[in-house]
């Protein structure tokens, strides 16, 4: 019966002293001896078969027991994507759980740990390495629609002739961007070209839209001030506006790439040149939020002083000009 690992079932204990008693008595009283020996046999029997109708009974509760535990564990895995990739590992402990024979039931349950916690590890590793990759994916897709998106406003844009050879700059260097981007598993090593590529391009568009914007203003504020605007035009890198009245008073203004503003108003005669300057840049500044930074007063003599003006030797009062 221990053989069979009985006794984790029921009591040997008496069956033990009974079985050691009629050992000691067999050479001092064979009689009672033979007698306690009837009497073992009379239950032994009885014994045995108690303790393998409840080993059959428990060992029939431990291996439910064992299956509740199982998947109390599972239920305690949270994360979904380490669930599919743990998934036939974790299917094989579960099939191995049918050989279970219901004994041992705490080591056989700390084995089972084991084997689940290694299969969760084994796991995790692969949903780690798996979204790593998905993200990069993701990253890599943004980029190329960032990149496609960027070369698409590049393309549409009205680029003056001066300005083609960095718009083709900057479109080569896309196109060499996307090429690493397909080449490369870890976009981190041309995230920096990505980043460039993204800042030459604002810049330039910045640059370009802002500076049309700018030329807009002072079209309409010229016009405004009963200017009529005789030109503009491309020359250097700078856009050029040129405007004149009836009267022959003219207004010239420069913007260049980097958004400064030369503006030069000639013509003039006595102090009306400083007024139509306040005027044109309290109009940029109120109406088109242009503010002037750094301004520049140059003082000529006039060809010709109005009547009544004071003689241009002995004072300071002299037409201005403005750049």
């Amino acid at each position: 019966m221990k053989s069979a690992r009985l006794d984790e079932y029921i009591s040997l204990n008496m069956l033990e002293r009974d079985i050691i008693t009629a050992e000691a008595q067999l050479l001092e009283d064979p009689y009672y001896a033979r007698d306690l020996s009837f009497t073992i046999g009379t239950y032994i029997n009885q014994l045995e078969s108690n303790a393998r109708a409840i080993k059959k009974e428990q060992t029939s509760l431990n291996k439910n027991d064992i299956v509740d535990f199982y998947y109390s564990e599972i239920r305690k895995i949270s994360d979904i994507l380490v669930i599919e990739f743990a998934k036939d590992e974790l299917n094989n402990i579960r099939d191995s759980l049918s050989r279970y024979d219901g004994t041992n039931l705490t080591a056989f349950k700390n084995s089972l740990c084991d084997k689940i916690s290694s299969a969760i590890k084994n796991a995790k590793m692969k949903a780690e390495t798996y979204r790593e990759k998905k993200e990069q994916e993701s990253i890599k897709i943004h980029a190329k629609n960032d990149l496609e998106a960027i070369e698409a406003e590049i393309k549409n844009q009205k680029i003056s002739d001066e300005n083609k050879q960095e718009q083709e700059k900057i479109l080569a260097q896309i196109a060499k961007t996307k090429v690493a981007l397909n080449n490369y598993k870890d976009i981190s090593s041309i995230k920096a070209d990505i980043e460039e590529v993204q800042r030459k391009t604002n810049d330039f568009l910045i640059d370009e839209t802002a500076r049309k914007e700018v030329v807009k203003c002072i079209k309409a504020s010229l016009e405004k001030q009963e200017f009529n605007v005789t030109k503009i035009a491309l020359k250097d890198g700078n856009v050029i506006i040129q405007a004149s009245r009836p009267s022959g008073k003219t207004a010239s203004c420069k913007v260049s790439l980097d958004g400064k503003l030369t503006y030069k108003f000639d013509n003039y005669e006595g102090i009306t040149c400083i007024e139509d300057v306040e005027k044109f840049e309290k109009e940029m500044n109120d109406i088109y939020s242009i503010k002037f930074e750094t301004k520049k007063a140059i003082w000529e003599n006039p060809d010709r002083i109005s009547k009544g003006t004071i003689d241009t030797s002995k004072n300071n009062e002299l037409p201005l000009k403005r750049g």
